[in-house]
């Protein structure tokens, strides 16, 4: 039951990613935008890999408020 964020450049293989990730059981497909934001959304994957590591646990991330 965790979101994927979806970034690049190509809008082709954004739609792409977004169709096959929505195809996978539990996971949704977010829409965020262009390889700008990469470095953030990078950062913040350190931050959950960490909680994980420090907790002994398997977190994921999900987006309140969407649809």
């Amino acid at each position: 039951d965790a979101d994927v964020m979806v970034i690049g450049d190509d809008l082709d293989a954004r739609k792409a990613t977004i169709e096959l990730t929505n195809a996978m059981p539990g996971l949704r497909a977010v829409e965020v935008g262009s390889l700008a934001l990469a470095g953030a959304v990078e950062a913040f994957t350190g931050v959950c890999i960490s909680v994980n590591i420090r907790h002994r646990a398997h977190t994921y991330v999900k987006l309140a408020g969407l649809l």
